[in-house]
Formats: structure tokens, C-alpha cells, sequence
């Protein structure tokens, strides 16, 4: 009887717990909506992230962290191949975010808030967020779908509170 070796599957779950708040300006009294998702039953790194840890841990090429680190919103979700709808027109861009705590116990989280610009037109519902490494095009890094979608109509700002974006490797 010979005996056969088993390759045990390493399975990463990444966790990203989201608060979005929206200002809505059409309030005078500052309307805040809020809006809470979790990443991880629907999200993950992207498959351009999960093949450059593969071969920077195991020694087969060397991953370069990213100069910024770039938030994205989304109408249509993406997959870890990418895709998806991003948000256009409005004023809408990616919000660059390099401050993040160290990581510890296996997560991490947003250092400081991270706001939008007020649009200027409707963004459409976001449904979905995503990291990337460029301001356009670029790589994704990892996304994540929005527990409760909301709506960015024209004079609203979205935003992530300081510590509302937590990210967790299990």
C-alpha cells in the first residue's frame, strides 16, 4: 500500500466591514444616510492580488506595494476577474487612501475618513466598492458588495468614517 500525500487547500477570507455615509444636501439640517456593508461572502481579492501574494510568499516574483491605493464606488458589481460598472460623470473620481492602521489580530482598518466629492449629478445606486491601485484603469486589488445599496443623487457626498472600512484575513 503506498501512501499518498494530500495538499491541504488554504482557503483566505477577507472580512470588510463599511460604514457610507451620505450627506444629503437637499436637507438643511444635514440629512446623514448610513450606509453598513460587509465583504466577504460577496467580495475577495481580486484574481490579480490573489496571483501576486501566491508568488511573492512563495518565491516565485516579487509584488511591489502600490504608490496609492485608490477607493472606487460601483453600480454594478465587479468579480474578482473585474468588471463591473464603476461610477461615471457627476464629478465622480477615485478617492486616493494610503493611511491605514497596522495590521493586527488579522484586520485592519481605514485611518482617517475617506470622502468623495460632492456630486454633481446622480451616481446612480452603488451597490459595491472596490480598491485599486491606479486612479484610472490600473489593477484591481480586492472589492466588496454593498450590504444595503444607496443612491448618490446630486449634492451628495459619500463618504467612510475613520475606522469604517476594517479588513480582515482569516
Amino acid at each position: 500500500m503506498s501512501k499518498k500525500s494530500k495538499i491541504m487547500g488554504l482557503v483566505i477570507v477577507l472580512f470588510v466591514v463599511v460604514g457610507l455615509v451620505v450627506l444629503d444636501s437637499s436637507n438643511p439640517l444635514l440629512s446623514v444616510s448610513t450606509l453598513f456593508f460587509v465583504f466577504g461572502m460577496a467580495g475577495s481579492f481580486s484574481d490579480y492580488l490573489e496571483l501576486e501574494v501566491l508568488d511573492h510568499v512563495l518565491k516565485t516574483g516579487a509584488y511591489t506595494q502600490p504608490t496609492n491605493i485608490y477607493v472606487a464606488l460601483f453600480t454594478v458589481a465587479p468579480t474578482d476577474a473585474a468588471g463591473g460598472t464603476e461610477v461615471t460623470g457627476g464629478s465622480y473620481a477615485r478617492k486616493v487612501h494610503n493611511s491605514w492602521d497596522v495590521a493586527a489580530s488579522g484586520a485592519t482598518e481605514n485611518t482617517g475618513a475617506i470622502t468623495f466629492v460632492e456630486a454633481t449629478a446622480s451616481w446612480g445606486t452603488v451597490v459595491a466598492f472596490a480598491l485599486f491601485d491606479a486612479i484610472t484603469a490600473g489593477n484591481m486589488l480586492m472589492w466588496g458588495d454593498l450590504t444595503t445599496s444607496k443612491a448618490i443623487g446630486s449634492g451628495d457626498t459619500a463618504s467612510f468614517a475613520d475606522g469604517e472600512l476594517d479588513i480582515t484575513l482569516d
